[in-house]
């Protein structure tokens, strides 16, 4: 165990003694960025600037409350002065862009106003909006409208006075179940929702349609050209045909397979639809469509997608061709598509268009289990690996294809070798600062014809390098490039400093300038200093931990709090997230820093699943925790341990596993993954989801509880990988907190509460009506940090005497 000869003592510049502790009220005020877009012309960037988290309205929306404080800014790009205000606002309303038309004179916007999301058509010249008759939907893979044209634009349109999926979710429970009390108050109706499975799966399944849109600006008037539970669709390049995909029936798990985090509760079917009308085609309708591949060739005559036959499973599945003409044609050989799921819940399939042959990440014959990236010719299904093992595709045209390998940019051409490009390259493509508003297919399955840009940090600082200029840009390493104009080599860089206040800048002609400010507030805060640990892990792999710790006092050093997250493993060159302009309300180190306590936050590898993961959580905590002590930085009291979620888990396995805690708070976390296995999500509505397994089946067997089976099949496991059975080992008090509609019921944290009262333990439970998985309410927020702090400091003087 060693400590890094380096603090990197953040912002100890001039004026620091007069800065202040971080605090709540400081994560309550921030402001952020949402969507940046800039005209195909590049004469204007729009941005969605965000308020104070806590100037909401309302709160029901969780994380989309965003949405709600959100306004349209301008900048012009020939004469930047900063951002101005784009349209009117209405009291009680946000606003975020949406798509520029294809000459960037008109930009769709949505608006979200009393539980409604309406889609906006703005001039840009004369800044006036018409606000169209439709309630929109918000698409998953894609939510914004696409323009035809510059005078035709089609969106997803919801019954009237219904939200999006995605924005009804966080306050679903608390909206509906009230109603269905109501009900059974007043004995007139009955207010049962049924489930069903096997025979019976159908049962209450059917969610409300919507209607794919085609909306004529000069003539004000829209028509619907689909109806149907559209949960995707994609435009053909010559606007002539729109691939939709529909949901249908229920689908449930085979008893045989580990049910992954990625489970689909109910199969997609795909039709091919003329937008001019007279056509509507349904492609295999025995397949059962993957979300998020819709790729139409070039021409826009073919459309590419990835399916599994009814009875199938994904791993069998394959890519599909298919078209208005001749129908669906599988693509039958030798390639084997890669199926993943990736960040807890989404199925993955890479693959696209490449002139007239596919390109698609996957294995062959001859390369085996090796995966890589494979040119597919789509009559024959013959497949010729194309890119290294562990190359990332990021730029794709008829001719050549760029890609990342090594940390280089190789380019290769249709015919011929591969030839290096740059030597040493972090970025190719923008980032999104809200990938909500992005989708999920452009993310997975969508890369533009060429790589515009390039950031590269050695030898020497980051720099931003537009192709085809002769300056390259100096960067802090920090820096985003959030959006990019290829042919005049302007880009908006993201920065926010090491105290969280956050800018806007306009990088152009070998310089960048600032165009707008957001958490200025935090100027005014003290960052913790940093201190890199580090330990031996498995086999004996170098582990890296971080300790954050507050001002120097002049009195003894401070106490530590462990903020513990079971399979989170970090780097030597970055500090973990969240960083002070994050917004995260539950075991943040900067809250606790500002609190006056040191935070040490250590990395914890766990294996691949099956494995038991509370043997595997200790040893690293306690070693990283040794190697804080012997820094001399942090008292030599027993320290408290503060987890959320699968960290709220880890904290109560280190209860039980050592006796290093003077203190234990875990919130949200499941305690027991026997009751937690088959519950419901109180946020999900079934008749449009399906029975989704995501957290009650998937998150046990392949997700994060790394069980690899049922309960019924290795009931051994769950129970000695589940804190509620070892609660007699806990001899540290203990703060459970949980809100009432988590989808980690809060029953979990009941039960939790209640054997540690029957076993004789020390214990509180807050339970917080109204929230989910992470407190929205700044009232909340404020309370629980208040509680927190409270029994710190009761835990921590008892720790010291």
């Amino acid at each position: 165990m060693r400590f890094s000869g380096l603090l990197l003592l953040c912002l100890l510049a001039a004026g620091s003694a007069h800065a202040r502790p971080y605090s709540v009220d400081d994560l309550l005020k921030l402001e952020s960025y949402g969507e940046v877009l800039i005209d195909a012309k590049e004469r204007w960037a729009v941005v969605d600037r965000r308020s104070a988290f806590q100037s909401a309205k309302t709160f029901r929306y969780g994380f989309f409350t965003s949405r709600l404080v959100s306004r349209v800014m301008i900048a012009d790009l020939a004469h930047p002065k900063g951002l101005q205000p784009l349209i009117d606002v209405e009291e009680g309303a946000g606003y975020w862009a949406a798509a520029f038309s294809p000459s960037g004179d008109r930009l769709a916007i949505f608006r979200l106003k009393e539980d409604v999301v309406s889609i906006g058509i703005l001039e840009i010249a004369s800044r006036r909006v018409e606000w169209l008759p439709y309630a929109v939907d918000l698409p998953t893979a894609s939510p914004a409208p696409v323009w035809l044209d510059d005078r035709t634009i089609a969106f997803s349109a919801l019954p009237d006075g219904r939200l999006p999926n995605a924005l009804r979710y966080a306050f679903l429970p608390q909206s509906e179940t009230p109603a269905l009390w109501r009900e059974a108050e007043e004995g007139a109706l009955p207010s049962a929702r049924a489930l069903g499975t096997g025979h019976f799966q159908n049962v209450g399944i059917g969610g409300a349609p919507r209607r794919l849109v085609v909306y004529d600006i000069k003539k004000r008037s829209g028509r619907g050209v689909f109806t149907g539970e559209v949960s995707d669709f994609a435009i053909s390049p010559d606007a002539r045909l729109a691939a939709i995909v529909v949901l249908a029936e229920a689908v449930g798990p085979k008893a045989a397979e580990t049910v992954a985090p990625g489970f689909q509760a109910r199969r997609r079917r795909l039709h091919l639809v003329s937008l001019a009308g007279g056509l509507e085609a349904p492609i295999c309708p025995d397949c059962d469509v993957a979300p998020d591949l819709l790729s139409w060739s070039g021409h826009g005559s073919k459309l590419l997608f990835f399916a599994r036959s009814r009875a199938g499973n994904w791993s069998d599945g394959q890519l599909h061709v298919a078209d208005a003409t001749t129908g669906d044609h599988p693509i039958a050989g030798q390639f084997k598509p890669a199926v993943s799921v990736e960040y807890g819940s989404s199925l993955e399939v890479h693959a696209t268009w490449w002139g007239n042959q596919i390109i698609a990440l996957g294995s062959t014959a001859r390369s085996g289990s090796t995966t890589q990236w494979t040119r597919v010719d789509p009559a024959s299904g013959a497949a010729t690996p194309l890119l290294p093992p562990g190359a990332r595709l990021v730029a794709v045209d008829d001719s050549a294809i760029q890609y990342l390998s090594g940390g280089k940019l190789w380019n290769k051409p249709l015919r011929g070798a591969a030839r290096l490009v740059e030597p040493s390259v972090e970025a190719v493509r923008p980032d999104a600062l809200d990938p909500y508003s992005v989708g999920s297919r452009p993310f997975l399955n969508s890369w533009p014809r060429k790589v515009f840009f390039r950031t590269r940090s050695t030898p020497g600082p980051p720099r931003l390098i537009p192709a085809g200029a002769t300056e390259a840009v100096p960067l802090e390493p920090s820096d985003r490039v959030v959006a990019f104009a290829p042919s005049t080599h302007v880009a908006i860089v993201s920065r926010v400093d090491s105290r969280g206040v956050g800018s806007l800048l306009l990088s152009k002609a070998g310089s960048l300038a600032p165009v707008d400010t957001i958490n200025g507030h935090l100027a005014a805060v003290d960052a913790p200093r940093v201190v890199h640990l580090t330990s031996a892990g498995p086999n004996g792999a170098e582990l890296h931990h971080w300790l954050f710790l507050p001002t120097p006092t002049g009195g003894p050093p401070p106490p530590l709090v462990v903020v513990p997250y079971p399979g989170f493993t970090f780097g030597g060159d970055h500090t973990p997230p969240p960083g002070p302009a994050d917004f995260n309300p539950e075991a943040n180190p900067n809250i606790l820093v500002g609190l006056g306590y040191a935070v040490l936050v250590p990395s914890i590898p766990l294996a691949e699943a099956p494995t038991d993961a509370a043997a595997n959580v200790a040893r690293p905590v306690t070693d990283a925790l040794a190697a804080a002590q012997a820094t001399g930085l942090v008292s030599k009291a027993r320290p408290a341990v503060y987890g959320h979620s699968f960290g709220g888990y880890g904290a109560m396995v280190l209860a039980e596993e050592t006796d290093a805690f003077s203190a234990v708070i875990a919130s949200h976390g499941p305690y027991d993954l026997i009751d937690l296995y088959g519950s419901l999500l109180p946020q999900s509505d079934p008749a449009e989801s399906g029975l989704v397994l995501t957290l009650s089946a998937g998150w046990a067997e392949a997700g994060q509880g790394r069980l690899g089976s049922p309960p019924w099949k290795d009931a051994a496991r769950y129970l000695r990988n589940s804190p509620f059975f070892g609660v007699e080992r806990v001899h540290a008090p203990v703060l459970l907190i949980h809100g009432d509609v988590d989808y980690v019921p809060v029953h979990i944290a009941e039960r939790m509460f209640s054997a540690l009262h029957r076993a004789g333990k020390d214990a509180k439970l807050i339970r917080y009506v109204g929230e989910g998985h992470v407190l929205w309410s700044p009232a909340n927020i404020r309370d629980q940090w208040k509680r927190i702090d409270d029994f710190l400091r009761r835990e921590g003087d008892k720790a010291a005497k």
